[in-house]
């Protein structure tokens, strides 16, 4: 089956062009994506957008056949939708958010709202502020001492959903309620134990029948619902569950099963005789996101997370054949229906590769009709290629890693390499699929390494528990395994290498010049921790005890690890680009580091925005920032 390519839709609002010669512009990898999301209603018959416009969101829905707009509703200054989920063939409920300045994380501020796919029966459903304060034409609702986020997209009655209502305060608690999509009424009753709510898996008729709790103390257990009461059938998070979905075998479920000692798996659980069975070990990286049949109740398959990525078959039937046609229709990428609707005849179908931008087609008929590219300005033929790593650490421990090429690299012409690690860094993790800035970097000349050292997600607990306490000892190393392997390469240049990263990159890259001051050729860091024992006292992770739990459990308060004192061990040249009201990590850290290396004799080049937080949202800012690292690596990493 050959997919059937129709120009892309006009909710890419803004698309980038250039010529078939012409060097990519900068801007066209730094633009903001045309959309963060896309959905299918129920019934096949509209698509929801989120759609990013620098410091605030609006929602999109379009019409399926007609491909135009039958609804923009956008949000006013630092408002942002979490999610958009669909609850009815013609209602929407979303989920809100607020960016706080100096934070890049948007954070969700439990407000729920509602509306109709023309826009119509705009209604704020629950929230602190109950009144007309995001959006526009929204009836005002009843203000809650509260936050919210759903459990179920329906009931058996589409009037209602379920949600999870947390009250604020130092005796907060949780409640499940019923709440009315229209009139915002809502009808609560107890949880079966204090605790979060982590998931949730509701019956055919929107009834819970599954939860997940954590406690206080991060122990996650599992509740079962027998139609009489709520039962504990899990563990601690050592071994947790995870309900996935229905098996359509009675009560029982498939599971993500969380172990202590390597990736989660896949495996079937009966309430009724409470015994599991183990489907799927993976050896490598952690199980991903489940496939639904019609219906989102019973997953036919579940993504595999390795390398390049998979799928792992659950159930057959005509999803799964779905499945099959779409894989062979796009040979070497990854592509699956993530939604049908409801009757089965529409799937909305998710295309990424190393080349290809996340990108949406419709399924239906067995034809393939293109909807639209996250970066439609960014054309996959003149990408870069990326490579899947396996490493052995030096402790033995097996790492996963992805070098980016470019076109031009080869024995012949040997490319210099940037190694680039990633933020976080506990629980994060790079993949196979296309990265807007190795992209850029690529598209420059510069081979681009990104490593899974041990902290990264994806892999496991224990993996992931690996990191703690380990910064600038076991997680760099493991860089250094991992650039070792690849500076042995006939294609890169062993000469020519740099080091960048932001956030936890930033600290990485600069620990890396301070500890092996002559393979560095430059340092770029962009918003980096430089100052472990500040990051207890400064910045927003202290503001709240589960922040100041996360340093203790992860991060080594000592001195002789942080970059700001290491500054006289850095010989290669700096940049440091920082936002003045960063919360995350304060401008303080990269002010004390300049000041330390200009101490040293070695002056960094300093590049600061007034405006800007723990990333830079404003476009021009971007281009300049991204424009001048080019030039930075340019100068010192030009061929001798």
């Amino acid at each position: 089956m050959k997919p059937k390519l129709s120009a892309l839709m006009a909710l890419c609002l803004v698309v980038f062009s250039a010529q078939a010669d012409d060097l990519i512009p900068v801007a066209d990898f730094v633009a903001e994506r045309q959309f963060e999301s896309m959905s299918m209603s129920n019934n096949g018959k509209h698509l929801a957008l989120i759609v990013p416009k620098g410091n605030q969101d609006a929602l999109l829905v379009v019409d399926v056949d007609t491909m135009t707009p039958t609804a923009n509703f956008m949000l006013r200054k630092d408002e942002h939708i979490v999610d958009s989920t669909w609850v009815s063939n013609e209602r929407l409920v979303l989920s809100m958010g607020k960016r706080f300045p100096g934070n890049e994380t948007v954070i969700p501020t439990g407000e729920l709202f509602a509306m109709n796919s023309d826009g119509s029966g705009q209604k704020y459903l629950f929230g602190f502020r109950g009144k007309a304060t995001v959006g526009t034409r929204i009836n005002a609702g009843s203000a809650e001492n509260a936050s919210a986020f759903l459990l179920t997209d329906h009931l058996a009655d589409d009037r209602f959903v379920m949600i999870a209502r947390r009250t604020f305060g130092p005796n907060a608690s949780t409640q499940l309620c019923r709440l009315d999509v229209f009139s915002a009424k809502n009808n609560c009753g107890p949880m079966p134990a204090p605790g979060h709510v982590k998931s949730a898996l509701a019956d055919a008729r929107g009834q819970l029948r599954w939860m997940q709790l954590v406690n206080a103390d991060e122990i996650a257990t599992l509740y079962y619902h027998d139609e009489k009461e709520w039962k504990v059938v899990g563990g601690s998070l050592d071994a947790a569950m995870t309900p996935l979905g229905w098996t359509g075998k009675g009560n029982e479920i498939f599971v993500r099963w969380v172990k202590s000692n390597g990736p989660s798996g896949l495996a079937r659980f009966d309430p009724d005789s409470g015994q599991h069975k183990v489907l799927f070990e993976p050896q490598g990286a952690s199980i991903g996101a489940a496939l639904y049949q019609a219906g989102g109740l019973q997953p036919f398959a579940v993504q595999t997370l390795a390398g390049k990525g998979g799928f792992k078959p659950l159930k057959s039937g005509p999803e799964l054949e779905v499945l099959k046609e779409i894989v062979a229709a796009f040979p070497g990428e990854y592509a699956a229906p993530v939604q049908f609707s409801d009757d089965g005849k529409r799937a909305l179908v998710l295309l990424q590769s190393d080349v290809t931008p996340s990108s949406y087609y419709l399924y239906e008929d067995k034809k393939l009709r293109a909807l639209g590219s996250e970066y439609p300005q960014l054309v996959p033929n003149k990408m870069a290629s990326v490579e899947v790593l396996d490493i052995k650490a030096r402790d033995g421990l097996m790492l996963e890693a992805f070098i980016t090429l470019p076109r031009t690299a080869s024995e012949k012409t040997p490319a210099p390499v940037v190694l680039l690690p990633h933020g976080g860094p506990f629980g994060e993790r790079d993949n196979w699929h296309f990265d807007p800035i190795p992209q850029l970097l690529a598209s420059r000349g510069y081979a681009v390494l990104r490593v899974n050292f041990r902290g990264s997600g994806g892999y496991g607990l224990s993996f992931e528990q690996a990191g703690n306490l380990q910064w600038g000892k076991a997680m760099q190393t493991d860089l250094t395994d991992a650039l070792n392997v690849v500076l042995a390469r006939k294609d890169i240049d062993p000469q020519r290498v740099a080091a960048m990263g932001g956030s936890y990159g930033g600290y990485a890259a600069l620990m890396a010049g301070a500890q092996e001051p002559s393979r560095f050729n430059a340092i770029v860091s962009f918003a980096g921790v430089t100052d472990l024992d500040l990051m207890f006292t400064r910045g927003d992770i202290e503001d709240s005890i589960y922040g100041q739990r996360y340093l203790k459990r992860s991060v080594n308060r000592d001195a002789a690890l942080s970059p700001v004192n290491l500054a006289d061990k850095i010989k290669a040249p700096v940049l440091l680009v920082h936002g003045d009201e960063d919360d995350r990590v304060p401008i303080k850290h990269a002010k004390a580091m300049r000041d330390a290396l200009t101490a040293a004799g070695n002056k960094p080049v300093w590049i600061s925005k007034a405006t800007e937080g723990h990333a830079f949202y404003k476009l021009e800012n971007r281009v300049e920032a991204y424009t001048a690292i080019l030039a930075f690596l340019d100068k010192h990493l030009a061929k001798k």
